[in-house]
């Protein structure tokens, strides 16, 4: 009877740890920090010329983009006076609004790992979507941008 029993609270515990770290990536935030924008892609949803590179795509690389308690800083429409932080966990068919066609195929190949995504709503113009706790993406124009958390000097 002993053995039946320790196996049970050996599953129990393997999967008690594995949900409590899912939730610590999820509830992890970038309030405080400063994240680069590193590259774009056009959206998957976006069609012909739609979403296509641009001045205005190409002139937000190398942008930071603060999350302050307060403010959110960096270029429009990025920076908001008064955000209302939400962090949440979005399945993949709700990322970037419900936009994505494939949603479980198209959140792959955009880098999300299976299941939920970590997001963090602003109650500004932009959402971003977490691909971990450094690297997150947010849409624009019918193109996707990559931030990357900024070094510390």
């Amino acid at each position: 009877m002993r053995k039946p029993l320790n196996v049970v609270l050996l599953v129990a515990a393997l999967v008690a740890a594995s949900t409590v770290s899912r939730a610590q990536t999820l509830s992890s935030s970038p309030v405080g920090s400063t994240f680069v924008v590193t590259g774009s892609q056009k959206a998957p949803w976006a069609q012909d010329s739609f979403g296509d590179e641009s001045a205005g795509s190409r002139a937000l690389q190398g942008k930071r983009i603060t999350f302050g308690a307060q403010a959110i800083s960096g270029p429009q429409p990025m920076a908001c006076r008064k955000p209302s932080y939400e962090r949440v966990a979005v399945e993949p068919d709700g990322l970037f609004q419900g936009g994505l066609k494939a949603p479980a195929k198209d959140a792959a190949a955009l880098g999300f790992p299976p299941g939920k995504a970590a997001s963090l709503l602003t109650g500004c113009e932009v959402d971003y979507h977490f691909l971990d706790a450094d690297h997150a993406l947010f849409a624009l124009d019918n193109r996707i941008y990559r931030i990357e958390r900024a070094k510390r000097r």
